[in-house]
């Protein structure tokens, strides 16, 4: 898992097409761990890009 914030369209929604794959990852498990973790950085993305209320 390479862990960087994302900065561009592209990197975003290469995140949410990868959160998608991992949606039903095991808790504990090493995707269940990238999926909080491309969560928090997809949610940070949607913060600073997307006014309130649209997402």
């Amino acid at each position: 898992m390479d862990v960087k914030p994302l900065r561009t369209a592209q990197e975003y929604e290469r995140a949410v097409a990868r959160i998608e794959e991992l949606f039903d990852a095991q808790a504990g498990s090493l995707a269940f761990d990238e999926l909080e973790v491309l969560g928090a950085l997809v949610d940070a993305y949607e913060t600073r890009h997307f006014p309130q209320g649209v997402r």
